[in-house]
C-alpha cells in the first residue's frame, strides 16, 4: 500500500504586495518596487515549499 501524501500546495500561490503613495514622489516608488522584487527574487529562489509572484502596482 502506498501511503505517500500529496502536496497540498502544489497549486498554491503567495503574493508578496508592497507599495507606497504617489505622494513620496517617483523615485521613492521606483525605489520600493526594485526593492520588493529583490525580497520576491530571494524568496522564489528559497526552494520553499510555496511558489510566489511578485505583481507590480504600476505599469
Amino acid at each position: 500500500m502506498n501511503t505517500q501524501l500529496s502536496d497540498p500546495y502544489a497549486d498554491k500561490c503567495v503574493w508578496f504586495l508592497t507599495g507606497s503613495q504617489d505622494l513620496y514622489g517617483e523615485e521613492t516608488l521606483a525605489q520600493v518596487e526594485a526593492q520588493s522584487r529583490k525580497i520576491a527574487v530571494r524568496l522564489d529562489a528559497a526552494g520553499e515549499v510555496l511558489k510566489q509572484a511578485w505583481h507590480g502596482s504600476r505599469s
